[in-house]
C-alpha cells in the first residue's frame, strides 16, 4: 500500500470491501508523511494495522519529511506497530550514520516483542554495523545477526535457535501481500 503525503479519504472502508483485512499475513507499506496530514496518516495506519491482526510480517519503506521533529516521529512510528507483528523489515533513509544508529536503537528498545527485524539502508549510504552490534550485545544476550551490504538482519530471543539457513532463506525470498 502506498501512502503518499496524506491518507486518502475513506480508503480503509473502500479497501475492506475488496480485501478481507483479517486474512492478510504479510503487508508492505510505502509511507511518505506530509506534515500537514501526519496525524490523520498515523491514525489510519494504526487502524489498518489493528484490522490486519493476522499480519505477522510487516515491511515498511519509511520516509520522514519533518526532519526537525525527527525523534518524535520515530517514537510515534514505533507506537503504531502492534504486538502481533513478529517480523519487521524497515527501510531507513537518513542523512547521517548517527541518526540511522539512533533509529535502530529506538526501534529495538520500543519493539521488544519482535522475533526478527531487518534494517535496510539507502544504497548510496555506507553504514558501519559495528556500533549497533556492540550496543545490542550490551543490551541483550539473545540475538543473532547477519549483515549484508545494505541490510542488517537481527533475530531476537528464541528465534535465534532456529536454523540460520532457514531464516536467511525466508528473508532473501521475502514475500508479502502488497496492497
Amino acid at each position: 500500500m502506498d501512502i503518499d503525503h496524506h491518507w486518502p479519504f475513506n480508503s480503509l472502508q473502500i479497501l475492506s470491501k475488496f480485501i478481507d483485512l483479517s486474512s492478510l499475513t504479510d503487508l508492505t507499506l510505502n509511507i511518505s508523511f506530509d506534515n500537514d496530514f501526519i496525524s490523520n496518516a498515523i491514525e489510519n495506519i494504526t487502524i489498518l494495522l489493528e484490522q490486519t491482526y493476522n499480519v505477522h510480517s510487516l515491511s515498511i519503506n519509511y520516509f520522514i519529511i519533518d526532519v526537525d521533529n525527527y525523534d518524535t516521529s520515530m517514537e510515534i512510528f514505533c507506537s503504531m506497530i502492534p504486538f502481533h507483528i513478529k517480523y519487521l523489515k524497515i527501510k531507513l533513509l537518513k542523512y547521517e550514520n548517527q541518526r540511522i544508529i539512533d533509529d535502530m536503537k529506538i526501534i529495538l528498545n520500543r519493539l521488544e516483542y519482535l522475533s526478527s527485524i531487518t534494517f535496510q539502508f539507502d544504497p548510496f549510504h555506507s553504514i558501519q554495523f559495528d556500533n549497533i552490534i556492540e550496543w545490542i550485545r550490551n543490551e541483550r544476550e539473545d540475538f543473532t545477526h547477519i549483515s549484508r551490504e545494505h541490510y542488517l538482519h537481527i533475530w531476537l530471543g528464541e528465534s535465534k535457535h532456529r536454523s540460520l539457513e532457514m531464516i536467511t532463506n525466508h528473508y532473501m525470498n521475502y514475500k508479502c501481500v502488497c496492497i
